[in-house]
């Protein structure tokens, strides 16, 4: 028998230990014994993994990537930063058409996106939400939250760099 059948039907030979051992044990002078039921341990341990699952699930399933308590170093604010109060997308002049794209949601998803913006502005980041199909280099229905926009690609790389070690997913993107 492998070791992972072994482990997946224990919780049902435990249940059969204790179910037919320890009558054995207070009827031994009796010849009396339980029948054997095979199909119940199966039953059993699909029941236990099943019921582990689902606590496992419901404990550490909804949770994201972990990016809900970020430790970001506040980065130094520069004159081409958004305001951060500013949620409303705004399209970008022709000369400032670079951001740090922090995070996208689906359009059905705003509130998990107003959510996202607040956890990224309290770590300091001066994020704000952008509506994809306002940009033609972006993939249209999502909300972004970015930081930016920036004049040139070299200070949304040095954006990006700052806040790569808290939002491993971040990049740049010229948007128009």
């Amino acid at each position: 028998m492998g070791l992972l059948k072994g482990l997946f039907l224990l919780p049902g030979r435990m249940l059969a230990w204790f179910r037919y051992q320890l009558p054995r044990r207070r009827t031994s002078g009796l010849g009396l014994r339980p029948k054997a039921r095979p199909g119940l341990e199966f039953l059993v341990s699909v029941i236990f993994w099943a019921a582990a699952a689902w606590a496992a699930i419901s404990l550490f399933g909804g949770r994201g990537t972990g990016t809900d308590q970020l430790q970001v170093s506040k980065p130094q604010a520069t004159s081409t930063e958004s305001d951060p109060a500013q949620t409303k997308p705004q399209p970008a002049a022709e000369d400032k058409n670079w951001y740090v794209l922090l995070r996208s949601v689906p359009k059905s998803s705003r509130k998990e996106a107003e959510r996202r913006l607040k956890i990224y502005n309290d770590a300091g980041l001066n994020a704000q939400i952008l509506d994809s199909s306002e940009y033609p280099r972006l993939k249209g229905g999502y909300w972004v939250i970015a930081i930016g926009p920036f004049t040139t690609r070299d200070e949304a790389e040095a954006m990006t760099e700052k806040v790569k070690p808290s939002v491993p997913d971040a990049f740049l993107r010229q948007v128009k």
